[in-house]
């Protein structure tokens, strides 16, 4: 099981890489990267200091980390999605 963890950590700083290629040629590129900027600032903020997580036994912090690694994990898969579906749409607008 912690080797599927492992992968996804791996998987997702290249699967935000990917998706920034794909993406750098858009108008619309600097507000996309700004907006998802404040996106996982909200994420930060809301599981640093909300009650959205149960941490009152979560004695090391680890739930916050893994929480934190989860969402960036989301999001960056969520944004992959974005670059492929604009990827598909902006290669069938050129034929």
């Amino acid at each position: 099981m912690e080797y599927l963890f492992f992968l996804c950590l791996v998987l997702f700083p290249a699967i935000w890489i990917i998706s920034l290629f794909i993406l750098n040629k858009w108008k619309h590129f600097y507000l996309f990267f700004g907006i998802n900027l404040l996106i996982i600032g909200l994420y930060f903020y809301l599981i640093k200091y909300t009650k959205i997580i149960n941490s009152e036994h979560d004695e090391y912090g680890l739930g916050v980390i893994f929480y934190n690694l989860l969402f960036l994990m989301i999001h960056a898969f969520l944004g992959f999605i974005f670059a492929l579906f604009y990827k598909s749409k902006f290669s069938q607008n050129v034929n």
